[in-house]
């Protein structure tokens, strides 16, 4: 959703992180500003869910969010050459002229590491047994969760949490946006599923995106705190 423009040097500081990211419903890429010029924007390469920085592609565009206090903000970067700092690799980045609010704060993702229970629907509507996941990240529209087999995008996945606090249970039914492996070279492979939510009373959304912004907000302090020591 479209939301108020707003002069880049005034959101955009040095030392916040970002998400990096292609579309609304692909992976986000975490990162770090280091610095800015006039006309550059310099920031550590991103990396994947492994930990492993991604390839540039010059000219690409990505779209960027960045979190300042209780807002989120959004903009574009057009991706220009790569260089190192002692053993990182940066990333040099047109600087945006303009970033916007970004109002959908229900699906802002958060990395969150919370017990759940999942059976898994096949095409035909079997429904499986219950099994003991974990989340990897949750947002107000759905949640990303560990698993020791594939699941094919596009089936449904119920779900019962009970580890969000002061939320209580809630059962809701799934569907499989993404399956990747974590570690293709793996023996035993293990898989990132990514799923959007089904109906979800509004209350519950309200409390599940007021819940991930208290985590934020815990983060940010502790970083500060700990920056400050």
């Amino acid at each position: 959703m479209a939301g108020e423009l707003l002069r880049t040097r005034d959101i955009l500081k040095a030392g916040q992180t970002l998400e990096f990211y292609v579309d609304e419903e692909g992976d986000r890429y975490p990162s770090r500003i280091l610095s800015m010029t006039e006309k550059e924007l310099i920031v550590l390469a991103p990396v994947d869910q492994a930990g492993v920085p991604l390839a540039l592609n010059p000219q690409m565009k990505l779209n960027c969010l960045v979190q300042v206090k209780d807002e989120q903000y959004k903009f574009q970067i057009v991706l220009r050459n790569e260089s190192k700092r002692g053993r990182v690799s940066v990333w040099h980045t047109a600087l945006p002229e303009k970033v916007e609010t970004f109002q959908n704060r229900s699906f802002v993702r958060v990395e969150v590491d919370l017990p759940l229970e999942i059976r898994l629907i096949s095409a035909e509507g079997a429904i499986g047994r219950p099994m003991k996941a974990r989340m990897v990240d949750l947002s107000g529209g759905g949640l990303c969760f560990e698993l020791n087999q594939s699941v094919e995008p596009g089936l449904q996945v119920a779900l019962q949490i009970n580890s969000i606090p002061e939320i209580g249970i809630i059962d809701v039914m799934s569907r499989v946006r993404r399956c990747k492996p974590i570690n293709p070279k793996a023996v035993y492979l293990k898989y990132h599923i990514g799923v959007d939510f089904g109906y979800l009373p509004r209350s519950v959304t309200n409390r599940i995106v007021h819940y991930l912004f208290s985590v934020q907000r815990s983060r940010i302090n502790k970083a500060a705190w700990l920056k400050g020591r």
